[in-house]
């Protein structure tokens, strides 16, 4: 039998006189990252009574999330996901804890037409539901609008890129290859078994294989595009080059495809203490995160980079 805590001492009839009178069976999420690679699991089950608080019983698994969860490749998505479900009170896991437990007759139907009798009660807006949501995602389009021009407007004369716009375009690279790594990954582990002939493969083996798999052949592909990009002629990345900022040395010139291999691999030292690497281009002189400078690198607007740094480096000479 599962393990479940809240229903201690009671009996089945007390368990579903309870549940008539609201109470659910949820699980909470949580991850953890151990150096680049992330892990997220459920909690246990809980027996959440009518009235009482889910949203504090989930708090340990949140916290650990946002101590731990958080710096490996897919921590940041999960961590946000973990967040979310656990501030919601959890995952409803009610009727297949029910049936787990062997609780038939009548309570399924109970259940749902409660639920439905409540969701019936909701009194309906005046005005048509559309103009709600019209007002709400304008309101919303109108905030990420003015964000974002904050971020993308660049302040003449200036030549270094600043943290938020190089992190804008680490998300356009990381769904990229996340979508790429996930779509091969998945087909490859449909294809293997069909290919060696062996099936034999629980569902969880199979959920971690896939997820451990996927983690090393995204950090394997992000790290040769990065490089092999960066090291070209475009000097960037797709998500670089959407934003308009370039990879250069300390000269404005481009790098070689050793000195992006350095650079990037350096990106590891970063995740290892906790992104502060990265946040370092937040408030540097040249906005340059750790994995910049110790590869003598700078990273800056693409039509002043080169000029500019240039300029300023014969300026100085001839001071």
């Amino acid at each position: 039998m599962m393990k479940i805590s809240g229903i201690e001492g009671m009996t089945i009839d007390q368990i579903k006189a309870e549940l008539k009178r609201g109470g659910r069976f949820v699980i909470f999420l949580y991850c953890f990252s151990i150096i680049i690679m992330s892990f997220r699991r459920p909690s246990r089950i809980y027996f959440i009574k009518a009235g009482e608080d889910a949203i504090g019983k989930g708090v340990g698994y949140t916290v650990i999330s946002l101590l731990f969860g958080w710096w490996g490749l897919h921590g940041l998505i999960w961590t946000i996901q973990s967040v979310i479900t656990n501030l919601r009170g959890g995952k409803d896991f009610t009727f297949e804890v029910i049936a787990s437990l062997g609780i038939e007759d009548t309570i399924y139907e109970e259940l749902i037409s409660n639920r439905l009798t409540k969701a019936e009660k909701i009194e309906k807006p005046k005005e048509p539901v559309s103009q709600y949501i019209g007002f709400w995602l304008g309101s919303w389009l109108g905030r990420i609008y003015r964000f974002l021009w904050a971020i993308l407007y660049q302040k003449p004369g200036s030549k270094y890129a600043g943290f938020w716009r190089r992190f804008i375009a680490f998300i356009i690279d990381y769904g990229l290859i996340l979508l790429v790594s996930t779509i091969v990954i998945f087909i490859s582990m449909i294809m293997i078994p069909k290919l060696t002939g062996h099936y034999e493969y629980s569902k969880e083996s199979t959920n971690d294989l896939f997820g451990f798999a996927n983690v090393i052949f995204s950090f394997l592909l992000y790290l040769v595009y990065s490089c092999v990009m960066e090291s070209s002629h475009h000097q960037a990345t797709l998500g670089k080059k959407a934003l308009g900022i370039i990879v250069t040395d300390l000269n404005g010139n481009k790098i070689i495809f050793v000195r992006a291999l350095w650079r990037n691999l350096a990106k590891l030292l970063s995740w290892l203490i906790l992104y502060v690497g990265f946040i370092m281009a937040g408030f540097t002189k040249k906005k340059q995160a750790l994995h910049d400078i110790i590869a003598n690198c700078l990273v800056g607007v693409k039509g002043s980079t080169a000029i500019n740094f240039v300029e300023t480096q014969n300026d100085n000479k001839m001071g």
